[in-house]
């Protein structure tokens, strides 16, 4: 979770899961996707990994609430990417290495109601 990020602007990406991942909060899973469909930025479509990370804010509350232990505790809890052949709707970063990182809220099952949705909450950010 501590990759730079290259490109500041979000993206909005279709992806197609290729092989899912299993990692833990402490060290996220990174899968291997196809970008089938680019609804926001410019990215090519294409393989890459992504990197399915927690919410970091969940982060937080586990050192306020337990200090170091609650925050190794955290870390070691199992989290999973989308299954394969799993098609979502993503925002995302672009990270320094060319993989893309996921924003942890924004991961939805494609469909055209949830592209209508997505696309609206960056119709501003130009």
């Amino acid at each position: 979770m501590d990759d730079l990020i290259r490109m500041e602007k979000p993206l909005l990406l279709v992806l197609e899961v290729l092989a899912d991942a299993i990692g833990t909060n402490g060290a996220p899973p990174r899968a291997r996707v196809l970008v089938i469909d680019v609804l926001h930025g410019p990215h090519p479509r294409g393989e890459c990994d992504t990197l399915f990370p927690p919410d970091k804010q969940s982060r937080f509350y586990a050192l306020r609430g337990g200090g170091d232990a609650g925050l190794a505790e955290w870390e070691a809890i199992p989290c999973a990417s989308p299954e394969t052949g799993s098609r979502v709707i993503v925002a995302a970063n672009l990270l320094v290495d060319g993989a893309l990182e996921a924003w942890p809220h924004s991961v939805r099952p494609d469909d055209a109601a949830e592209r209508t949705r997505m696309r609206a909450l960056f119709e501003d950010d130009s």
